[in-house]
């Protein structure tokens, strides 16, 4: 227990034995512990190297430890190790008692929606934390109440829109069929009404300035009143009728990338990065309201509602298994798994609940309600 107001007052490192020690305290704060071993190198500056056997640099022992005896490690991998084995799984037992993420939707208009089901990493996940004083360049982002890593629900929002982006509107450039033409007007308003307004219309490099070039490619026509007359308003934002909850994973470990020499074939300056690694699992919930269809019939409505939830799965789909969700995705990072157990997962749709344990069971399910 801390008792000093100072943590530099309270562990004092300057040695190697005092790093083990840090490891065995009963604080459980991930990036408590990160801090305490970042401070020894920002006011300590230890000049000698420690022995332990053989001369280890105190930087390198801080951060991966030596196995100076069998099947132990030391400094930050060490505790990963402790904070995946004992915190994470005590701070996921508190999230489900205070249950932050509800799956009542009975109270919420006609026709909204409920999917959840288990998340399990094929490939390492990275998303890279915004934290100013870390012992290494690269901190997987970790929630700051709970301490423990996870994805943001707006991550999730920006990842899947970039996705059913891509599947739904730059797929118009690359066909030349005039049906997929017709429809580009049609998709991106109704990625607007799942998402929101597209943002940053005074940016070049904005997803608004992005979709503008590709309709003015295929129509040669101006694209602004088109939103206008759709949602029979002159607001500027639109509200979208999807809302996505964090993930948070049960585990986190020290991954190293090593940049070799090409002539030496050696590496001198590894690159540290805390990952969620392969087989971690966390949960994806998504809400969804039509409350931009409520002033249609009920068959209609009906329709919409399938129409979108189709529209969205097979975005998910494919950002799950092929896109990736995590930063680095273009070296494979962040690829899910396409089965979980069916028990874990489940659509809701007005108060009835299927269990899915796949997404090709989610597509499924859709295709039985749109021809029932």
């Amino acid at each position: 227990m801390i008792t000093g107001y100072d943590f530099l007052s309270e562990y004092k490192i300057k040695k190697s034995a005092d790093v083990n020690k840090l490891n065995n305290t009963t604080l459980n704060h991930l990036n408590t512990k990160a801090i305490i071993l970042n401070t020894i190198f920002a006011f300590n500056k230890p000049k000698e190297k420690w022995t332990i056997n053989r001369k280890v640099n105190p930087i390198d022992y801080t951060k991966i430890g030596i196995r100076y005896e069998r099947n132990e490690n030391v400094g930050l991998k060490g505790i990963h190790k402790n904070f995946s084995e004992n915190f994470i799984a005590n701070q996921l037992e508190l999230l489900d008692d205070l249950n932050l993420f509800p799956s009542n939707i009975t109270p919420l208009p006609s026709g909204s929606a409920y999917i959840e089901f288990p998340l399990i990493l094929k490939t390492p996940l990275f998303s890279n934390d915004d934290i100013p004083f870390y012992l290494i360049d690269n901190p997987m982002k970790k929630d700051k109440v709970f301490g423990i890593p996870y994805f943001s629900s707006s991550s999730w929002k920006g990842n899947l829109r970039w996705v059913m982006n891509k599947i739904f509107l730059e797929d118009s450039l690359k066909e030349e069929e005039d049906r997929l033409k017709e429809e580009y007007v049609n998709n991106r308003l109704k990625l607007i009404r799942l998402f929101g307004t597209e943002k940053g219309t005074k940016d070049n490099t904005s997803l608004a300035q992005y979709n503008d070039k590709i309709h003015d490619k295929i129509h040669r026509s101006n694209y602004s009143e088109q939103p206008k007359s759709q949602f029979n308003t002159e607001k500027t934002m639109l509200k979208g009728m999807l809302f996505f909850y964090p993930t948070f994973w049960d585990s986190i470990e020290l991954d190293i990338i090593n940049p070799h020499d090409r002539e030496t074939s050696t590496g001198k300056n590894p690159i540290y990065y805390e990952v969620v690694p392969p087989n971690s699992q966390g949960e994806f919930r998504l809400l969804y309201v039509p409350h931009h269809h409520l002033s249609k019939g009920k068959q209609e409505i009906r329709d919409l509602v399938i129409d979108d939830l189709s529209m969205v799965v097979k975005g998910i789909t494919q950002l799950m298994t092929i896109y990736g969700f995590s930063a680095k995705r273009t070296l494979g990072y962040g690829i899910a798994e396409a089965r979980w157990e069916k028990k874990k997962g489940k659509i809701k749709i007005n108060g009835v609940c299927e269990n899915i344990g796949s997404f090709e069971d989610l597509k499924q399910y859709l295709r039985q309600l749109k021809e029932g």
